[in-house]
């Protein structure tokens, strides 16, 4: 990832923990239930990034951290997903006062979504995540992500994950309607 992310443990996603469970879907492979995530102190970081959403001071902690650590760029969720419309809405707070950086945040919460739909700032650009490995991808909003076996249109996601070697910007792009990324 070429910038700073963050993000909160998979048993706090409440619409992929229930796809964690069956067979085809992205949340059945999550990559977030593998290799360094697993490590016990990665586990602990998310836990302290879950419990933190209860601090009253989250926003402007996370706007002081984003203007300290960000130059270009920022992904919410690179593990977790958002836990309702007043996170979303305080995810939008931050946006707004980070306004020279470029938020990116893939997300399956529907509802929350379209709760806050007419509040986006431009620097947003929310990505609705697709369901199924090789799967179209959803309808409900205009940009969009899905998992393919082959032929991913991420250029990383073959290449060992990694964007920096990679002049592209797609998934904070909202001109780009879908990115693929290969199942990992």
């Amino acid at each position: 990832m070429p910038c700073p992310a963050w993000g909160l443990p998979i048993d706090k996603c409440a619409t992929g923990s229930k796809l964690a469970e069956k067979d085809g879907t992205v949340c059945h492979e999550c990559y977030a239930g593998k290799n360094l995530f697993k490590f016990r102190q990665t586990q602990a970081k998310l836990r302290r990034s879950y419990e933190g959403l209860f601090n009253p001071l989250w926003t402007p902690a996370m706007v002081q951290q984003i203007r300290w650590y960000c130059d270009e760029r920022f992904r919410w969720f690179h593990s977790g997903d958002l836990q309702g419309v007043n996170h979303l809405r305080n995810i939008i707070r931050v946006c707004l006062e980070t306004p020279q950086i470029m938020h990116w945040l893939p997300t399956r919460e529907r509802d929350t979504v379209l709760a806050c739909a007419d509040e986006m700032p431009d620097n947003l650009t929310i990505r609705a995540s697709g369901t199924r490995v090789d799967g179209p991808p959803p309808t409900w909003w205009p940009n969009t992500s899905t998992v393919v076996l082959f032929n991913a249109t991420c250029p990383s996601s073959v290449e060992g994950g990694n964007c920096n070697d990679h002049e592209c910007d797609a998934c904070w792009d909202p001109t780009v309607k879908n990115v693929s990324y290969e199942l990992h």
